[in-house]
């Protein structure tokens, strides 16, 4: 068996499960063309992709103090757009087959529990998952994902947690939890790769193939 097998799998949702970028650069657009920027090319998506939370608010001037607003604002906009929003190519298979196989699957997120209720009804998924966690601040999830291993009696040793950004490195770090990251979310490849994570993986395919 690999290292990963017969542990519980504890998903991060936006950039993850959910096909989030091409939603996230309309509501990155909406956002700053209310506050007078330019609309963001895809090119330029790639540039912030390389970047970190603290980075992007400096690149677009945001102060620090203002980041839960921005938060609330994005988890509402989304709302707003979140019949749009689609599953990564191949997640719905996955999440089924790991089903079939007994895993026990969570979800831990950013985004408010309507939206990915939402998403996990539309896509009949929420069957699945024994436990679903939502609202967490943006630089508060290592203290949500204590508080929800706790909650459900999960060992940091018995789980691993599956995520697209830096941030969800910097939890699992603090945990002491191995972090699989993904290259099809917010932060790049190359990113993710020179961060503290266990694996990153490019496609769907190969992540199942490593948690199987």
């Amino acid at each position: 068996m690999g290292k990963f097998s017969n542990r519980t799998l504890v998903f991060d949702f936006d950039g993850t499960l959910a096909d989030s970028l091409a939603l996230g650069l309309d509501l990155a657009n909406d956002f700053l063309g209310d506050r007078g920027h330019e609309p963001l090319t895809e090119d330029q998506l790639e540039e912030l992709r390389s970047m970190s939370v603290g980075q992007l608010l400096k690149r677009f001037r945001i102060p620090f103090y203002r980041l839960p607003g921005v938060v609330v604002e994005a988890r509402k906009r989304m709302g707003e757009m979140i019949d749009d929003l689609e599953p990564v190519d191949g997640i719905v298979d996955m999440i089924e087959h790991l089903h079939k196989d007994s895993r026990k699957l969570g979800l831990v997120s950013t985004n408010s529990e309507e939206n990915v209720r939402f998403f996990l009804e539309k896509y009949k998924l929420e069957k699945y998952f024994e436990f679903v966690d939502c609202g967490s601040g943006v630089f508060g999830k290592a203290r949500r994902l204590k508080k929800v291993l706790a909650r459900n009696n999960l060992d940091v040793a018995n789980c691993l947690y599956i995520g697209d950004e830096l941030r969800d490195v910097d939890a699992a770090r603090k945990l002491k939890l191995d972090i699989v990251s993904v290259a099809w979310g917010l932060n790049s490849a190359t990113k993710l790769e020179e961060s503290n994570a266990d694996l990153t993986v490019d496609t769907v395919q190969e992540l199942v193939r490593l948690i199987k």
